[in-house]
């Protein structure tokens, strides 16, 4: 009857380990999942921001949301790589909504950057340029302009898109960037 009783009670005291351990990992789990989904839908509030100031032509608001929301995207990516493998589906899910809202933030960027280049001064961008002329200063650079935006580079331009990469500057009153 006693080793009954003891086999009974040690049963008990497993179960109740096991409980315990059960409880702290759905509890953390939930943190981590939680915090991640209230980044996600800061995300989609930004989102959400964005279409009406696009809509009435508010580049800045705009620039600033995309902003907002690559800094949310940061923060939801470390979250998840540093803790969110506690729930490897969620770990996955999350990979991939920073994924998509990398891009998403690439495409309103690329449409800011087309409607209100003036924005991007002293930041480094990348897009394609459809130059319009071109002409070769005394140092041997071209200057090659479309529209408001001026570049200057080593390379003999040809009057197809072209590829640029650099910093945007604002130099003689121009923005213009400086090609690697």
């Amino acid at each position: 009857m006693v080793p009954d009783l003891l086999l009974g009670y040690a049963k008990k005291i497993k179960l109740k380990k096991v409980l315990t351990i059960l409880f702290a990992y759905v509890t953390l789990v939930g943190l981590v999942t939680f915090s991640l989904f209230i980044h996600e839908e800061s995300i989609q509030m930004l989102m959400f921001g964005t279409w009406p100031a696009k809509n009435a032509k508010q580049w800045s608001l705009v620039k600033t949301g995309t902003d907002l929301m690559e800094k949310t995207n940061n923060q939801a990516r470390w979250i998840n790589y540093i803790v969110g493998w506690v729930q490897p589906l969620a770990f996955f899910s999350y990979k991939s909504f920073n994924m998509s809202t990398d891009f998403y933030i690439k495409g309103l960027r690329a449409e800011c950057f087309a409607m209100a280049p003036e924005l991007f001064i002293g930041e480094d961008v990348e897009f394609e340029f459809h130059p319009k002329q071109s002409t070769r200063r005394k140092d041997g650079k071209y200057i090659i302009q479309s529209g408001k935006l001026f570049i200057i580079t080593e390379q003999a331009p040809s009057l197809s898109k072209m590829y640029v990469k650099g910093t945007l500057n604002l130099i003689d009153n121009k923005l213009t960037v400086i090609t690697q």
